[in-house]
C-alpha cells in the first residue's frame, strides 16, 4: 500500500520517499532510522569534539570539504559519510545546486517558539540530545503563529518530538503551494542528564 501522510506527517524507514514530500497533503517527511550499536557509539564518541561546520557548497565540493574540516578519527569519518548522504538526498529532493550545510553543538533552545521556516524545505538531523518538537495539523492553530503563544498553538496538545538520527524533511513558508503546508516546529528545551545536542541542517541556496 502507497505511504500517505497522517495529519500532514508522513514517517518512513526508506529515504527515498523523501520524495513525497511534493505531495499536497504533506508538510514533513520523518525517516525514522534504527541506529545499530557502532553507530551509536561513534556519535557519542563525536560529541566530545564538538564538531561544528557553516558553509555554502555544491555537493560534489562537501567531501573534500569535510574532510578538511572534521577530521580523520573514525567517528569523524563515520559523521562525514552521513552528512554526504543526507546531502544527496536534499540535493535530489529539492533541485538545489547550492547547499548551505550547518553542523552545530547546541547547548540551549535556540527557538522557543513555534514557527514555520521561511524557506522552501530544510533537512535537520539530530544526532546526540533532544530532537525537534513538531505539530500535526490537528494539533496546530497556525493563527497564533509569530505571537509568542505557544499554548495557544498547540491548543494545549503535547507536540511529537524527533528521536536521535531521525531525519526531518519539512517544507517552508516559501515552498510553492497550500501555505499551510509549512511544518511547524521549534527547537527542543535541553533535558537533565541529556548529553548537548549535535544537530545538521541543510537548506538550500540557490
Amino acid at each position: 500500500m502507497p505511504l500517505a501522510p497522517v495529519a500532514g506527517i508522513l514517517t518512513t524507514e526508506q529515504p527515498q520517499d523523501f520524495s513525497l514530500i511534493h505531495r499536497l497533503d504533506c508538510s514533513m517527511v520523518r525517516w525514522q532510522r534504527r541506529p545499530v550499536e557502532h553507530e551509536q557509539e561513534l556519535i557519542r564518541l563525536a560529541a566530545p569534539e564538538s564538531p561544528r561546520l557553516k558553509s555554502v557548497v555544491v555537493l560534489d565540493a562537501l567531501h573534500d570539504l569535510l574532510k578538511g574540516q572534521l577530521g580523520a578519527s573514525r567517528a569523524m569519518q563515520w559523521l562525514a559519510a552521513d552528512i554526504q548522504l543526507l546531502a544527496s538526498h536534499f540535493q535530489r529532493v529539492s533541485g538545489h545546486t547550492l547547499l548551505d550545510i550547518s553542523l552545530d553543538t547546541i547547548s540551549r533552545q535556540e527557538c522557543p517558539y513555534f514557527h514555520i521556516d521561511n524557506m522552501d524545505l530544510r533537512l535537520v538531523c539530530t544526532y546526540l540530545g533532544t530532537g525537534t518538537e513538531y505539530l500535526d495539523d490537528s494539533q496546530a492553530d497556525r493563527d497564533w503563529l509569530g505571537q509568542g503563544e505557544n499554548e495557544k498553538v498547540c491548543c494545549g496538545n503535547q507536540p511529537h518530538q524527533a528521536a536521535p538520527m531521525d531525519v526531518l524533511l519539512m517544507k517552508g513558508r516559501t515552498y510553492p503551494g497550500p501555505s499551510d503546508r509549512a511544518q511547524v516546529h521549534r527547537s527542543p528545551e535541553p533535558s537533565p542528564g541529556q548529553p548537548e545536542r549535535l544537530r545538521l541542517r541543510i537548506d538550500g541556496a540557490s
